[in-house]
C-alpha cells in the first residue's frame, strides 16, 4: 500500500528504491514483532508433545482428572485430549472461571491455568488425582520420571524441561461426592474462601488454613511448613511480584513459596507497569493433619462407567442421610440429569457445580446434554431460508413485469 503511495505522489521517484524501500521497512517490522519469540524444528515439538500425550494417556483414569504444565497453549487439554483444569475459550462460563480464581488459580473471566502452586486441598476437591511437571508438588508423590533426552539442544533453547515428574495426590476424590453442604460467601482472600469452601464440604467450623502474622508487607514465619503466599491484583496488569528481593511470580495466584523458614521473615512487594497497587498480600500454610481427619469422612464417590462429551453414566452407594451429591462439572441449563432413570431437578452449589438429591441405597446417575434451542433454530433458519426464497422470487417477477 505505501509503495502505491509513493508511485502515486511522485511518479518521478526510481521505482526500484521505492521498492527496496517498502521491503526493507516490512523485513524491519517482521523482526521487531517476531524478535521475543522462539523458534525450533517441528520434529523437537512433536517428539516432546507425544511423550506428553502418552503420559497423560497412560495415567488417565475416568473417574479423576488430570493436571500437567508443560504449557504447549492455554488449551493442553484439547491439545492433548484430557480432562483439566487449563482453558482459554470465550465461550467459557464465567460463573465457573470466577469460582476457580476465588480458590487461588490463575485466570480471568476467559482463561484459566493451573501453575501447579496451589495447595492440594483445592486439586482434592476438584479430582486431580495425578499431575505432570518438571518440579516436585508438595504433598504429591512421585510415581515417574521422564527424561526427554532427543532433541536436547532444541529442547533448551525453547525452555522445554529435560525431566518430568509424574506426581499423584493420594487425597484426590472423584468427580462426584457426597457432601453435607452448606451456602458460602467467597472474599478476595483465597485462602479463607477454600477454608469456608472446606468447611461447607465437610460440615465443619475450623481452619484448615491458617495465616502468618504480618508486619505491613513483611510475614513472621514460626514454623517449618510450606509458606503459601498471595498477592493480589488486576488480572492482565503486567506486574512483578517480589519476596526476598527476588521475582518469583507474574500472576496473581497461590504461590507455594518454600518450606523450613521457621524464625525468619519474608517481605514482599509488587510492582506494576504503570499501574499503582496497594493490596494487601497473604501468606499462609496448611493443616494437613486436620485435612487428612476430615479427608476419611467422605466415603460415598460416585464411579464412572461411561463417559463421553454429551453423556455421562455413573453408580454410587449412599450411605448417610441429609447429604448431596456434588458433581465437579459445571452447572448447565442444557443437561439433564437422571437418577435410576428418572429425570430429577438439579441443584446449583457454589454458583458453579451441579448437586443432586439423593436417598439411602444404590442409584444410577445420568447426565444427557443437548442444546435445548436447537429445534428452535433450526426451524427459524428453514423459515428465514424459505421467506428468503420467495422474497428473491417476487423481486424477479416484478422485474419482469
Amino acid at each position: 500500500l505505501l509503495y502505491l503511495i509513493l508511485l502515486s505522489v511522485n511518479s518521478k521517484q526510481p521505482k526500484q528504491l521505492i521498492f527496496i524501500l517498502v521491503i526493507s521497512e516490512l523485513i524491519f517490522n517482521m523482526l521487531f514483532t517476531l524478535k521475543n519469540y522462539n523458534y525450533f524444528g517441528f520434529d523437537s515439538y512433536i517428539y516432546n508433545k507425544n511423550i506428553m500425550q502418552d503420559l497423560v494417556h497412560q495415567y488417565e483414569n475416568n473417574d479423576y482428572r488430570i493436571g500437567q504444565n508443560s504449557l504447549y497453549t492455554k488449551n493442553d487439554p484439547i491439545l492433548l485430549n484430557y480432562r483439566g483444569i487449563d482453558n482459554f475459550l470465550s465461550t467459557n462460563d464465567y460463573k465457573v472461571n470466577k469460582f476457580l480464581v476465588n480458590v487461588g488459580y490463575n485466570g480471568s473471566e476467559f482463561e484459566t491455568h493451573d501453575n501447579d502452586y496451589n495447595t492440594i486441598f483445592i486439586d482434592s476437591l476438584l479430582g486431580i488425582n495425578y499431575k505432570i511437571d518438571n518440579h516436585k508438588i508438595e504433598n504429591y508423590n512421585i510415581e515417574k520420571e521422564v527424561n526427554v533426552t532427543e532433541y536436547r539442544d532444541l529442547v533448551l533453547s525453547i525452555g522445554i524441561p529435560l525431566k518430568y515428574y509424574v506426581q499423584k495426590n493420594p487425597y484426590a476424590l472423584k468427580i462426584g461426592y457426597m457432601i453435607s453442604y452448606s451456602e458460602i460467601e467467597f472474599t478476595d482472600n483465597p485462602f479463607e474462601n477454600q477454608n469456608r469452601l472446606l468447611n461447607s464440604i465437610f460440615n465443619t467450623n475450623v481452619n484448615y488454613l491458617e495465616p502468618y502474622s504480618r508486619s505491613g508487607n513483611i510475614f513472621s514465619i514460626d514454623n517449618d511448613e510450606m509458606v503459601y503466599l498471595y498477592y493480589p491484583y488486576k488480572f492482565g496488569k503486567r506486574c512483578k511480584i517480589i519476596i526476598d528481593d527476588k521475582k518469583t511470580s507474574l500472576v496473581s495466584e497461590i504461590h507455594s513459596y518454600q518450606n523450613n523458614l521457621n524464625g525468619k521473615n519474608v517481605s514482599t512487594s509488587i510492582k506494576c507497569k504503570k499501574y499503582k497497587e496497594d493490596r494487601i498480600p497473604y501468606a499462609y500454610y496448611i493443616n494437613m493433619d486436620l485435612f487428612k481427619e476430615n479427608f476419611s469422612l467422605i466415603k460415598d464417590e460416585l464411579n464412572i462407567e461411561k463417559i463421553d462429551n454429551n453423556y455421562l453414566k455413573g453408580n454410587i452407594k449412599v450411605t448417610e442421610d441429609d447429604k448431596i451429591l456434588l458433581l465437579t462439572i459445571p452447572y448447565d441449563e442444557n443437561l439433564d440429569v437422571y437418577v435410576d432413570g428418572n429425570k430429577v431437578k438439579i441443584k446449583q452449589l457454589y454458583d458453579t457445580f451441579i448437586g443432586i438429591n439423593l436417598e439411602k441405597g444404590d442409584h444410577i446417575i445420568e447426565l444427557k446434554y443437548h442444546v435445548k434451542v436447537l429445534k428452535i433454530s433450526i426451524i427459524i433458519s428453514i423459515l428465514s431460508l424459505i421467506m428468503t426464497f420467495f422474497y428473491l422470487k417476487s423481486v424477479k417477477l416484478q422485474k419482469k413485469c
